[in-house]
């Protein structure tokens, strides 16, 4: 676990790596603590599916930021390397080209009470 010094008004960020390709076929859980309380929440695949033409992956991830929050920390992640191909009501899709093949994110948003539920798809394409 990584402990944080975290201020009101100041946005932190961090990332680490999972080596998810070297773990048993499973379904995992990882939370994030705020204190005693789950900030946000994912459950994942440990492998993705692989097609003849396409590999694809998908999580679903809850956090108690607000939709809108939520959207602004996701574009702020991935704009620089892939262009936003829609951004309506509660979805997102994001698209960029890798060595001549397209990769795709798609997040899709629901609220319920306090939590906000997020569907993440991605896919990688042959052109």
């Amino acid at each position: 676990p990584l402990k944080m010094d975290l201020k009101p008004n100041q946005a932190v960020f961090s990332s680490w790596q999972v080596p998810i390709a070297n773990l048993p076929l499973e379904i995992y859980r990882v939370d994030v603590l705020l204190g005693e309380e789950t900030a946000w929440r994912t459950c994942c695949h440990s492998g993705p599916v692989r097609g003849n033409w396409s590999v694809t992956a998908s999580w679903d991830i809850e956090t108690t930021l607000g939709g809108a929050e939520y959207t602004n920390w996701v574009i702020s992640q991935l704009q620089t390397e892939s262009k936003i191909v829609r951004a309506e009501g509660s979805q997102l899709a994001f698209s960029r080209q890798v060595d001549g093949d397209t990769h795709s994110i798609e997040c899709k948003f629901t609220l319920v009470k306090e939590k906000l539920y997020i569907h993440v798809a991605f896919s990688a394409y042959r052109d």
